[in-house]
Order: structure tokens, then C-alpha cells, then sequence
């Protein structure tokens, strides 16, 4: 028993004095906002329980280390605190990446807007997510008309087209989530088919500053981009109920985000309207209802350095056009413009009957972003 004792524990040393406890771990702990180096990282080894700081230069080395396993734990006065894996077969150069940001004090609160303008030219209006949440319940032209210099051109109670400088359809280019649409171009009754709850913000181009999307847009651009998701673990939604008597209908448009600090993110989006005839002050606008239904979806990953995403909407809508706006001839026309009220008035109704535009829109994209040192973003 005793000579079988001797035995494992010679075996024992044996494995301990053939295992290579001279590996080194050496690199450099950088900032991930603009790759500077920073000094006074602490790196901390489990298991020898032993730590280094960088140097001025962000430089660090941990000798003496064996072939196997670590958990490393990187620490700064003014980043969020990381834990790596790391495998060790042979001494290795590892450089680490913390996202660098200034102390904050919770005693100071700063509140302000910041704003991004797309060109230099003064003939650029934004209208940002706390006005659109005004138009939750209705179109993109009624939010546009808002700004100085554009119109509306109504062919029909919900199709709306907007008006730059007195030009409209083919003249005004639409730019959805970096998309080009083109469905508001085939004439008069066809309004953008864009739901504008999607939209973080939307921002009209006028004059010289809107050649750098299209070349064909002499009236205007328009350009809706959906809201920044932030890099951090959080989840949060809203949801908006709008109603009015004339239409006796209204709106509900919800949507929930979630993302986490890793950079990942989904965010899901739904509106459902329903409107039945609206109402003159004295009489039905027969066949004038709205029925409409829209989905979106977006996820992706968004790192400092790089990013991609993808984007799915769905928009449904049937738009009751006035019944008595269409005539059979010459004279029909004569005893509508004669008339005092429309020809045709029927009883309130949410049913949509002819004539009637039925508009089914699918939009799908896939984007992605790199930053590449000294050569700029791709």
C-alpha cells in the first residue's frame, strides 16, 4: 500500500512539472467609441486571484500563466465592468474592447433636443414622433399639410396626397425606412400607402438638398425614418386609442421594443382603423368608410462598430370611395353640380360597397453597416 502511495504521488509531481506555467497573456485594453488606450484598466485573473493595470498606453501582461483555462474580469473607473473566457495553449496577444463614457452624478440632470439635419439647406422641416402622435389616427399627407408649403390633394375622405410647391405624385419622391415608394404615383386616387405610426420622424426636402435621393423629385422629398432603439437591456412600448364621432370609428396603434446591451433588439408594431360613412352637417357621405390593418417588424443588432437589420411592414387598407361621385355621362354631371346634396344618400354604414380602393402593400429590407479605421462607414 505504502509503494502504491509513492507511486501516484511520483505520477502526480510528474504531470505538475511537465505542465507549462510560463505562458504570458500580454495586448491592449481600448475604448470602443474611437480605439484610444485606456490607462488604469484592471485585469483580474480568477483562479492565481491576481490582477495588472494598464500602462499609460493601455498595455498590459500577466506572466507566469499555465495551459488552460481563465476567466478574466476587466474593469475601468469610467466603462461597465466585462468578463472574458480565454483559452491558453501558448502565450497569446488579446486586446479588449470597453465602451468608454464620462462619470455621471446623479445630483445633475441635463434635458435637452438634439438635431440632426440631412443637408445645409434652410428648406428642410422635421416633424418629430411627439407632433405625429397627434395624426396616430390619420394619414401622412394630413400630418405633412401641417408644414409651411405643402398641401393636400383629396381624391376621397382618407386618400390623401401631399403637395410640395404645387407638385404632387410622380414629382414627390417617398422615402419609407430608406425604401423608395413608388404606389402614390399611379394617379390622382392613389395616396401613399405608409402608416404613419411607424415613423420616429419625418422630414420634407425642398430645392437643390432633395437631388441627393432622387433625381426626379423636382417638387420635394419626404422622408420617414423609424426611431433610434438604444444599446442597452431595456423593454418598453406604447400604445395610442384615438375615436371620433364624425365616421363614428377611431384608431389603436401599439407597439413594444426590446433590446439588450449586447446590441440586439426587436421591435414590433401594429395599427387597426375602422371608420364607417362619414357625415355632412345634414346628410350621409354614403360609401365613404375606412377599414385598415398594419404590420411591422424590425430586429437586428447595433454595435458601435457595425450593425445590420432587417424590416418587414405589412399595409391593408379598403377605402370606401363617394358613391355619388360616380356619373354615367354629360348629363349626370350637370344634375350632380345642380344638386344640393349628393345624389345618392343612404343610410349610416360601416360596410364598404363599389366603388371602393383596395390597396395591399408588402415592404421588405435588409441594411447593413461597418466603420472601418481611416476609411469611414460602409
Amino acid at each position: 500500500m505504502k509503494y502504491k502511495f509513492l507511486m501516484a504521488l511520483t505520477l502526480v509531481s510528474t504531470f505538475a512539472m511537465s505542465q507549462d506555467c510560463n505562458l504570458t497573456l500580454s495586448g491592449v485594453v481600448i475604448d470602443a467609441h474611437d480605439n484610444t488606450p485606456l490607462a488604469g484598466a484592471t485585469i483580474i485573473v480568477s483562479g492565481p486571484e491576481y490582477a495588472v493595470v494598464t500602462d499609460f498606453d493601455g498595455k498590459y501582461l500577466i506572466s507566469k500563466l499555465c495551459a488552460e483555462n481563465y476567466n478574466l474580469q476587466i474593469s475601468h473607473p469610467e466603462c461597465e465592468t466585462k468578463g472574458y473566457a480565454i483559452t491558453l495553449s501558448k502565450s497569446r496577444t488579446k486586446n479588449f474592447v470597453l465602451e468608454h463614457h464620462l462619470e455621471e452624478l446623479n445630483e445633475v440632470i441635463i434635458k435637452g433636443n438634439s438635431y440632426v439635419t440631412k443637408t445645409e439647406s434652410l428648406l428642410e422641416n422635421r416633424l418629430d414622433e411627439s407632433k405625429l402622435e397627434n395624426f396616430s389616427g390619420a394619414s401622412l399627407g394630413d400630418a405633412l399639410k401641417t408644414i409651411s408649403g405643402v398641401s393636400t390633394l383629396n381624391t376621397g375622405n382618407a386618400v390623401v396626397k401631399p403637395v410640395i410647391n404645387g407638385l404632387h405624385s410622380s414629382r414627390i419622391t417617398i422615402i419609407n425606412n430608406g425604401v423608395r415608394q413608388q404606389d402614390q404615383e399611379w394617379g390622382a386616387e392613389h395616396a401613399p400607402n405608409l402608416d404613419l405610426n411607424t415613423a420616429g420622424s419625418i422630414t420634407v426636402l425642398k430645392g437643390a438638398s432633395a437631388l441627393q435621393y432622387s433625381g426626379d423629385a423636382i417638387g420635394g422629398i419626404v422622408v420617414s425614418e423609424p426611431s433610434t432603439i438604444p444599446i442597452k437591456d431595456t423593454l418598453y412600448g406604447k400604445t395610442i386609442l384615438s375615436g371620433q364621432t364624425n365616421g363614428r370609428g377611431g384608431a389603436l396603434t401599439t407597439n413594444l421594443v426590446k433590446a439588450y446591451d449586447s446590441g440586439f433588439y426587436a421591435k414590433l408594431q401594429g395599427t387597426l382603423k375602422k371608420y364607417g360613412d362619414f357625415e355632412a352637417p345634414s346628410y350621409v357621405l354614403s360609401n365613404t368608410g375606412v377599414n385598415e390593418k398594419d404590420l411591422s417588424i424590425r430586429f437586428g443588432l447595433n454595435k458601435i462598430g457595425y450593425g445590420v437589420e432587417g424590416y418587414y411592414s405589412f399595409f391593408d387598407s379598403t377605402l370606401g370611395i363617394l358613391r355619388a361621385s360616380h356619373i354615367g355621362g354629360a348629363q349626370d354631371q350637370i344634375a350632380a353640380i345642380n344638386s344640393e346634396v349628393p345624389l345618392i344618400v343612404n343610410d349610416f354604414t360601416y360596410s364598404i360597397d363599389v366603388p371602393r380602393q383596395e390597396v395591399q402593400h408588402h415592404l421588405g429590407k435588409l441594411s447593413a453597416f461597418a466603420k472601418i479605421n481611416r476609411l469611414g462607414k460602409v
